[in-house]
This record gives structure tokens, C-alpha cells and sequence, in this order.
């Protein structure tokens, strides 16, 4: 709206609070109406894809609601995956499932709930793609080096890549977690999840080395921190891994 002189006319301080205060307002009545229409339909065990849509609704508000995210493993589990005639059909409800994931990780990428939802996703549909998992927490963490969570699902993924792995394919899967710790240690020394994540895998790179190997390997190491020390001397990531690889000694 303008005045005489065509100039934008100015909201009054008080009006806009009014009016943001109405609004918040009808977010929380129509929020709490879906979660109580989401009550109705569970209590009434109509596991439909109604349900499944109002879920969704609640969860784009709140993705923390870990309540809801039962609810909805229990629509899926009862409700919408016993309608699926095939494989496929069913692999499909999940894939939706990693996609809904991508949208809602946006508001919050360190929600225990969303990473919990995708972990028991992949573990309950058919054929996941373990591969695909480990170069897309690769690209979240290029987006977010220090996200712990992102760091913990990274060693959750590997872990089920190993499960299914022989002895060399085990050996290339350590040797390529120990060169990506170095490309995020290289980007940033304050990275603890990268220097934690390092001393997890440094022993199993060195398990079958020559006493030779692990001193040239231990070297190299304490390159590493002496350069991150000297770029930070406070900063206390590159001092923990310090005192853990002194304290591994001749183990290491």
C-alpha cells in the first residue's frame, strides 16, 4: 500500500508483531490439529496412506518428533508395505522414504531422528545400495566437514559394507576411510569427528606392516599434527590424537 505521494506506506512497528503473532499463532492451531487428527487414525489403526500424508505434514514442521516417526514406521510396516505385490513395489515405498529423508535433513541435519529413520530404512528394504549411502555422506560432509552425526552414519554405512566384504575388499574399504580422513584434516585441523574417525582406522592400516612401515607411518603422522598445532596451537583436535597415538606406542 502506498500514500499520496506514491511512496510505500511504512507498517507500524506494533501492527507487523500483531500480525507475525497471528500467524504463529495459526501454525500452532493447525499443527496441533494434525497431530491430534494423527492420534485419532493411529488409536483407530488406520494405517492408510490419509495417515501417512498427515504424518508427512507433522514431520515438515518438526522433524524431531520422534513419537511420529514410530507412527509412521508402524503405517509402513502395517499398513502400507503389506499392499505391495512385488519386490520392487515395496523397494520403491522406501526409496520415497531416503527422499522424504533429503527434504527434511535440510532444517535440521543433526537430528538424531532423521538419520535413526534412514539407518532403519535401509536395514528393512530390499537390496539397499550401501555403495550409494557412503558417496552421499560423502557429499554431506563436504557440505558440513565437522557434523558429527553425518560422521557417525558414515561408520554405521562402512560397517555394512565390511559385513558383506573379504579380507582385500576389507583392506581397500580401510585404506579409502584413512585417505578421506586426510583430505578433511587437510581442510580444516579442527575437525575432531576426522581426527576420531582417523583413529579408528590407522591401526587397521598398519596391522600388517613391517616395524619399518609403522615407523614411517608414525612419522608421517606426527608431521600431520605438528603442522595442525603449529596452524592452531589451542585448538585441541589435533592435541587428543597426539596423546592417543603416544599412547599406542609400539601397538600401534
Amino acid at each position: 500500500m502506498s500514500d499520496v505521494h506514491g511512496r510505500k506506506r511504512v507498517k507500524d512497528p506494533e501492527e507487523s508483531i500483531k500480525a507475525r503473532r497471528e500467524k504463529e499463532a495459526s501454525k500452532i492451531t493447525e499443527y496441533r490439529d494434525l497431530v491430534q487428527q494423527c492420534h485419532e487414525k493411529m488409536n483407530a489403526k488406520e494405517y492408510t496412506q490419509e495417515t501417512l500424508a498427515v504424518i508427512t505434514q507433522i514431520l515438515r514442521s518438526n522433524p524431531d518428533y520422534y513419537t511420529i516417526w514410530n507412527m509412521r514406521r508402524i503405517v509402513l510396516l502395517e499398513g502400507i508395505l503389506p499392499l505391495q505385490e512385488s519386490e520392487d513395489q515395496r523397494r520403491k515405498i522406501f526409496l520415497n522414504e531416503l527422499d522424504l529423508f533429503m527434504q527434511l535433513i535440510r532444517i535440521n541435519p543433526k537430528s538424531y531422528w532423521l538419520w535413526n529413520h534412514r539407518s532403519w530404512c535401509l536395514e528393512t528394504m530390499p537390496k539397499p545400495n550401501w555403495t550409494g549411502e557412503l558417496e552421499l555422506v560423502s557429499k554431506m560432509l563436504s557440505l558440513d566437514a565437522r557434523n558429527f552425526h553425518g560422521w557417525g552414519y558414515r561408520r554405521y554405512v562402512v560397517a555394512q559394507l565390511r559385513a558383506s566384504a573379504d579380507e582385500a575388499e576389507t583392506a581397500q574399504i580401510s585404506q579409502r576411510e584413512f585417505e578421506f580422513t586426510t583430505q578433511k584434516i587437510n581442510q580444516n585441523f579442527s575437525n575432531y569427528s576426522a581426527w576420531h574417525q582417523r583413529s579408528k582406522t590407522l591401526p587397521e592400516i598398519v596391522e600388517k606392516m613391517s616395524t619399518e612401515e609403522r615407523n614411517a607411518v608414525a612419522q608421517n603422522e606426527l608431521d600431520i599434527i605438528k603442522a595442525a598445532v603449529y596452524t592452531d596451537p589451542d585448538d585441541q583436535s589435533a592435541w587428543l590424537y597426539y596423546w592417543w597415538l603416544i599412547g599406542r606406542g609400539t601397538t600401534m
